[in-house]
């Protein structure tokens, strides 16, 4: 049994709806009746009642709810015990990210924080946006560095947490020059068409849903079957690269390629979403490092 199990049972039962609750768990709603699923295997029981619309929790569901809280409490009450002084005393700090954000933005970043001190010791976790968010709210990471939205916000409680917004990004359709020339009609016409060039997030990740929401508002078909999938944007960027198609990227992830002119953006401004790089911290956490980094997060170096 994993634990974000219990996380998505109790996300689904408080919003009623696995549409909904994908979309707060930055899961695609397969993954997360999936997981819904093997915690059901796990109980051998059923805890969602599916042949109602829309679907309610069983009567095994309804106990659960409660007992399912307790477990998450006493998980994070057991580790918060173990690690107890560890955190104050120690001069280092664990830092949860996506892997673009990792790999383009933080070693400028980090270098800017300690420019005229000497450096703590850092542990990085590159992962998925969903699991990163994860990891501060249960304490496995001081710092969350990652995508911000108006248009797509994290749902994280204000009265525990403290967010800063770093630096302004564009997240717009690129391509290479090679795939632009075997085009028999514009990449703007392949976007507006839905053609089957398109090199796609997969469904529930945060890049995924923003790109959906831009292409809503322009009107934009979907992929009518994407030629590939991939939940990392730098994967993505690659493919794109080697002429594999069109890929929707943030600049940070672009930028060195565009650079070298092996990928060309396109659509203008009217394609381009603005997006952000924020910080988050619990405002509880005493961490040295930490609240070093939280005073120098002004006047970051974009990339």
């Amino acid at each position: 049994m994993e634990l974000r199990w219990l996380y998505d049972f109790l996300v689904v039962a408080e919003t009623k709806n696995f549409t909904k609750a994908a979309e707060l768990r930055h899961a695609s709603q397969a993954a997360l009746s999936r997981r819904i699923q093997q915690l059901e295997a796990w109980m051998g029981v059923r805890l969602i009642d599916r042949a109602v619309y829309p679907s309610c929790l069983t009567a095994h569901g309804e106990r659960f709810v409660a007992q399912a809280t307790e477990m998450l409490r006493l998980a994070n009450e057991s580790r918060d015990e173990a690690t107890k002084g560890l955190q104050a005393s120690s001069n280092s700090i664990r830092i949860a990210l996506p892997l673009t954000v990792a790999t383009h933005l933080l070693p400028g970043w980090w270098r800017a924080w300690f420019a005229d001190q000497l450096a703590p010791g850092c542990q990085a976790l590159p992962t998925n946006l969903h699991d990163a968010v994860m990891a501060l709210v249960s304490d496995s990471a001081d710092l969350l560095l990652c995508y911000y939205s108006p248009m797509l916000p994290i749902q994280l409680e204000l009265d525990h947490f403290e967010r800063k917004v770093l630096v302004r990004d564009t997240l717009r359709p690129y391509a290479s020059p090679l795939f632009l020339k075997t085009l028999t009609t514009s990449a703007d016409v392949v976007l507006k068409s839905g053609g089957a060039h398109q090199l796609a997030y997969t469904d529930g990740t945060y890049l995924g849903q923003l790109v959906r929401r831009v292409s809503e508002a322009h009107k934009l078909p979907p992929p009518q079957a994407p030629v590939f999938r991939s939940d990392m944007a730098d994967v993505l960027c690659q493919m794109a690269m080697e002429g594999a198609g069109i890929a929707w990227l943030p600049g940070c992830a672009a930028a060195k390629a565009v650079s070298r002119g092996e990928l060309v953006p396109f659509g203008g401004e009217r394609m381009a979403l603005e997006i952000f790089y924020a910080a988050y911290r619990n405002v509880d956490n005493r961490n040295p490092a930490l609240h070093h980094i939280w005073q120098a997060l002004t006047g970051l170096p974009f990339g």
